[in-house]
C-alpha cells in the first residue's frame, strides 16, 4: 500500500495539518509505529504522549489542535479512522477456486461459482456451498447443509447435516456446528437421551472463533443473528437465540433456550443459565453467572449476577472486611471474659 497524507483525508473526511504529501506505506499500533506508518490517538494519554510517537501520520479527535512533531488527520473518531482504512488496504488470502483432488464431493452436492474446496475435505449429499465459498482442508459439509456466498469454512470445522449458513459468514478452524444439543431425562435410574430433531440457523454476517460448539435444537432452531460476533471456546447450547451484532466473548457459556437480545455483551467466561432473557444492549460482566433475566441496557457482574453499581458496593466493603476482622475478634474475647465468672 502507498497512500499520500492528503489522499487518506479526503478518504475520511478528517482535518489535516502538516504535510499533505507524506507518504504513508503502512499501519501499526501508537507505541510501535515508525517512520513512514499511520497510526491514531484513542484517547487523553496518546494525545499526551504524541510528542514521542515515531509515526509518519496520526489520527487524532477533532478539536485537537496542538502542535505536533509528525502530519495529523483530525476525525470525528481516530479509532474508526484507522480502521477504515486498515479494511480498505487489508488483503486477506483467497485460495483459487477449485475442488483439491483429495477432497471427497458428493454427487448430489452443489457448488456454485468460484468455489474452493481444501485438500480431504468432505462434503455430503445435498449439501449447497453457494459462489465465492471457501472451505478449507479437512472441513467436513454434512448432508442437506446449505451455506451461502462469500462464506470462509475454515480448516477442519465440522458442520452437521441440515445446518443452514448464510452469506458473509467467517466459521474458525475446530468449531463444531449442529452437534446434539444436551438434552437428558431421568427415568428408572438412567438417563434417557432427548433425541435433538431442530437445526442451527447462522444468518449472515456472523463470525464464529476457534474451537466453538453451537448445538442444534430439540425443536425448532438454535439461531445466530446477523452480525453476531462468537469468540474462540465458546458454547451456545441448544434453542438459543442470540441477537442482531451481539458478542459472546471467549469461554462465555450459555444454557438452552437462552435469548440474547441485539448488541448485548456477554464478557469472558459469563455463564448463563437455561430459559431467561439476556436484555437488548445488556451486558453482562467476565466470570459473571446469570441466573435470573437481564433487563435491556443494563450491566451485571458477579456471582450470582448483579446490577453493576451494587456489586461494586458490595466488593468494595468486602474488600474492607478484612481490615476488621482483628478488632472484632478481640472484642468477642473481651466480652467473653467479662461474661466468665
Amino acid at each position: 500500500m502507498e497512500f499520500k497524507a492528503g489522499e487518506l483525508a479526503a478518504l475520511t473526511g478528517g482535518k489535516l495539518q502538516g504535510d499533505a504529501d507524506t507518504i504513508i506505506t503502512g499501519l501499526h499500533a501508537f507505541d510501535m509505529a515508525g517512520a513512514g506508518e499511520l497510526t491514531f490517538a484513542g484517547g487523553p494519554k496518546y494525545l499526551a504522549r504524541l510528542d514521542r510517537c515515531r509515526a509518519a501520520c496520526v489520527f487524532v479527535p477533532v478539536g485537537f489542535d496542538k502542535p505536533a512533531p509528525m502530519t495529523t488527520i483530525a476525525v470525528a473518531d481516530p479509532k474508526i479512522a484507522f480502521f477504515s482504512v486498515l479494511i480498505k488496504t487489508h488483503q486477506p488470502y483467497k485460495p483459487e477456486p477449485g475442488v483439491h483432488p483429495s477432497a471427497v464431493v458428493a454427487p448430489t452436492a452443489q457448488l456454485g461459482r468460484d468455489v474452493h474446496v481444501g485438500a480431504n475435505a468432505v462434503i455430503e449429499d445435498d449439501a449447497v456451498i453457494g459462489d465465492a465459498t471457501q472451505i478449507g482442508a479437512g472441513a467436513c459439509v454434512g448432508r442437506s447443509t446449505r451455506i451461502g456466498a462469500r462464506s470462509v469454512i475454515h480448516p477442519n470445522v465440522t458442520l452437521y447435516y441440515d445446518i443452514q449458513i448464510g452469506d458473509d459468514v467467517i466459521i474458525h478452524s475446530g468449531t463444531v456446528i449442529g452437534a446434539d444439543g444436551f438434552g437428558y431425562v431421568e427415568h428408572e435410574g438412567r438417563q434417557i437421551k432427548i433425541p435433538q430433531t431442530g437445526t442451527v440457523v447462522i444468518h449472515n454476517g456472523v463470525e464464529i472463533g476457534s474451537n466453538v460448539s453451537i448445538d442444534r435444537a430439540t425443536f425448532g432452531a438454535t439461531v445466530i443473528n446477523e452480525g453476531a460476533k462468537i469468540d474462540n471456546l465458546c458454547q451456545v447450547a441448544h434453542n438459543v437465540q442470540v441477537g442482531k451484532h451481539a458478542i459472546l466473548a471467549g469461554q462465555a457459556g450459555v444454557a438452552g433456550s437462552v435469548q440474547i437480545g441485539d448488541y448485548a455483551v456477554l464478557a469472558a467466561q459469563a455463564g448463563v443459565r437455561d430459559n431467561i432473557t439476556i436484555g437488548e444492549r445488556a451486558i453482562v460482566g467476565a466470570k459473571t453467572g446469570v441466573s435470573n433475566h437481564v433487563r435491556p441496557g443494563e450491566m451485571v457482574f458477579g456471582i450470582p449476577a448483579r446490577e453493576i453499581g451494587e456489586a461494586k458496593k458490595q466488593l468494595a466493603a468486602l474488600s474492607r472486611l478484612a481490615a476488621h476482622v482483628k478488632p472484632l475478634l478481640q472484642l468477642a474475647r473481651k466480652a467473653k471474659n467479662e461474661e466468665a465468672p
